[in-house]
């Protein structure tokens, strides 16, 4: 018997292992669609373009330059590794990584230069972050957690090319975020009624692309926004108005009131 198959006791195999993670869950948008219209063989080769970036990225790109607070309202930055994993199947991708309050921010940033990569490829990403507890046993491709659950949820319950955050975000434990420059508050991108199942908060993908791509984004969007359906033309003005408002309130984290002083004894 291998290793993998035996029990620690408690019901759970020796090859598996229980962490806490954040994880991110991406679905590619109009796949099927795609598959429809284009045939299978133009969208297998786009298809393994968006598999070898993940796979290039995971292994050659989890060092991320982040800002760390050091105090008196200054900030360093940083050098900052990811442990990251992911796997795939069909038009889904998972990314995740041990998570480290320190480490959020950069699995943010990484997370934003997927979508960006995989827009350049043609291929819009609707994502949703999560964090939690889960069980991982990669001997036998099973992950079990409310993670995949919930980002699971939350990326089916919004309406844009973006990357949102589950519930999870807003419990105690996960919501201090060291830095913010990544971060934005948005709303749009959230379905009617499903406000409780995705934040206000999400990971600001234009930012980045401004700051490290030359090409307009909206010239990117434009060629992508292809299919005249209702659907499909409100995911794109939404990106559309998130893109514009990320430029307009990039110092968005500026105007934050400050946290008060302690008071005196």
């Amino acid at each position: 018997m291998t290793q993998s198959a035996e029990s620690d006791g408690a019901g759970q195999r020796s090859g598996a292992k229980k962490q806490e993670v954040i994880l991110a869950f991406f679905d590619v948008l109009g796949f099927s669609k795609r598959v429809e219209d284009g045939g299978l063989e133009p969208l297998y080769a786009t298809y393994m373009q968006l598999v070898d970036l993940v796979r290039t990225m995971v292994e050659r790109d989890s060092c991320v330059i982040v800002s760390v607070p050091i105090g008196d309202g200054k900030a360093a930055r940083v050098a900052m590794y990811i442990p990251l994993s992911h796997a795939y199947a069909s038009d889904t991708f998972l990314l995740w990584a041990p998570y480290r309050e320190d480490g959020f921010p950069a699995f943010c940033r990484f997370c934003a230069e997927f979508l960006c990569r995989a827009l350049e490829l043609g291929l819009p990403l609707r994502g949703a972050i999560s964090m939690g507890e889960a069980i991982i046993d990669m001997d036998n491709h099973v992950f079990i957690g409310m993670p995949l659950v919930e980002s699971a949820c939350a990326e089916k319950e919004q309406q844009w090319v973006g990357i949102g955050f589950g519930a999870s975000l807003g419990h105690e434990k996960y919501r201090r975020i060291m830095d913010i420059t990544y971060f934005i508050q948005f709303r749009d991108h959230i379905k009617p009624g499903k406000e409780a199942v995705v934040m206000s908060l999400a990971v600001d993908w234009a930012r980045h692309w401004r700051e490290t791509r030359e090409r307009d984004v909206h010239e990117v969007l434009n060629d992508l926004d292809v299919d005249p359906s209702e659907k499909v033309r409100t995911i794109y003005e939404t990106t559309r108005r998130y893109v514009d408002f990320s430029a307009a309130n990039a110092d968005w984290f500026e105007r934050l009131p400050a946290e008060p002083s302690p008071a005196p004894e």
